[in-house]
């Protein structure tokens, strides 16, 4: 129980901090953003008082959809710079790369938890919006936030079979 409720806090403040970055980047995003993303919230809220797991996945998607899909439209469509070795070095010093790259990480780690570890099908959604946002012209088509949201659930995964495995070892 204990841990459920650390969970759906973090979702929470997760869910929280997609909606304060809206509110924040006006010139990126809309009215229609800061809706989608309180819905996400309540859906989520309500998902977690009456214990619907299905509720709580939805209200999760939504506000991933949102935060890469209701968007303006970009000038930029696809990005094919490797950029994240000098990124790296600026992780610290500029609150954009910080944002992008610890973001990019973190973004599907809710999702893998709700999903029970599903590590398939989350992939196939990372691509399907990474390819929503080139056909939309959306944001930006980008292989560093793949491989940052790849990396993120990867960590994900191993901070999960270390704990069944450690849980294991105490039974």
């Amino acid at each position: 129980m204990k841990n459920k409720i650390v969970i759906n806090s973090i979702i929470t403040l997760m869910i929280l901090s997609m909606g304060y970055m809206i509110v924040t980047h006006q010139t990126i995003y809309n009215n229609i953003s800061i809706i989608l993303i309180c819905l996400s919230l309540i859906l989520y809220s309500i998902g977690v008082l009456i214990d619907k797991k299905g509720l709580l996945i939805i209200g999760y998607l939504l506000s991933i959809i949102t935060i890469i899909l209701v968007r303006q439209r970009s000038d930029k469509i696809v990005n094919d710079e490797f950029y994240i070795i000098d990124w790296i070095k600026l992780i610290f010093e500029n609150e954009v790369v910080f944002i992008n790259v610890i973001g990019n990480i973190v973004l599907y780690i809710p999702l893998y938890i709700l999903l029970n570890g599903k590590f398939i099908i989350i992939l196939v959604l990372i691509i399907v919006l990474e390819l929503l946002q080139y056909i939309l012209e959306l944001g930006v088509f980008d292989i560093i936030d793949i491989l940052l949201n790849i990396t993120g659930l990867i960590i994900t995964m191993i901070i999960y079979k270390v704990n069944k495995w450690i849980t294991k070892i105490k039974i």
